[in-house]
């Protein structure tokens, strides 16, 4: 897959492994990739939304494209401790729509 670069890119993934690449690939869970501290088998490389550190940039970019998906993928009481910008209280009433149907979804699928 492309990669623009740091500049252009949201997130950037640096696997240690083409095998943890492969199984990642073939078991696209959320639980495969919160972790990206390296003990997963992958790093998140400096990107838009990923600054030098172990913390996602959580601004209103980050609000909007990814919040519904960590509804999807975390428990609702842990978002906002993880990512301040997705708690509830954070988010437009859209993005609340979203993220509840997002959590609904996510609980019916098993991704948590």
């Amino acid at each position: 897959i492309g990669c623009e670069g740091e500049g252009s890119e949201d997130f950037i993934l640096h696997y240690t492994s083409a095998d943890i690449f492969h199984k990642h690939i073939q078991d696209p869970a959320c639980k495969n990739f919160l972790r990206g501290d390296g003990s997963a088998g992958f790093v998140y490389w400096v990107s838009l939304l990923w600054p030098p550190g172990n913390t996602p940039t959580c601004n209103v970019v980050f609000r909007e494209r990814y919040c519904a998906a960590l509804a999807y993928c975390v428990e609702p009481t842990g978002i906002g401790n993880l990512f301040s910008c997705c708690g509830f209280d954070q988010l437009s009433p859209l993005q609340q729509h979203r993220f509840q149907d997002a959590r609904r979804l996510g609980s019916a699928q098993g991704q948590r």
